[in-house]
């Protein structure tokens, strides 16, 4: 079995997968959230009064464990002066890697 056919067939393993790719993007995104806003130098309150929302919003969407909303993030970026760069799927960056015999084992 050639070695990209072996990939494949392990990442239709969901629980294979996840471990492949090892993220989960709530937390992924929770990381950002609160690197861009320890990087702007503001706490959660003055963000959340930047943003005329609550900062218990913020906390929820720093937790890991809840996805916001591409318009709340987008509230956000706004808030620091920013913007925001679109989401991809994976496979769309993902580079191909050819896995090809050395000529000398042809």
């Amino acid at each position: 079995m050639e070695l990209t056919n072996l990939k494949n067939k392990l990442l239709q393993n969901p629980k294979f997968k996840k471990v492949f790719f090892g993220h989960d993007l709530a937390y992924e995104t929770a990381k950002m959230l609160i690197e861009a806003r320890i990087r702007k130098g503001v706490t959660q309150e003055k963000l959340a009064k930047t943003m005329k929302t609550k900062q218990a919003g913020i906390s929820r969407a720093e937790s890991g464990t809840y996805l916001p909303s591409l318009g709340f993030i987008q509230k956000m970026a706004d808030a620091y002066g920013t913007y925001v760069i679109a989401p991809r799927f994976g496979f769309l960056v993902e580079q191909k890697i050819n896995f090809k015999k050395p000529h000398f084992l042809t």
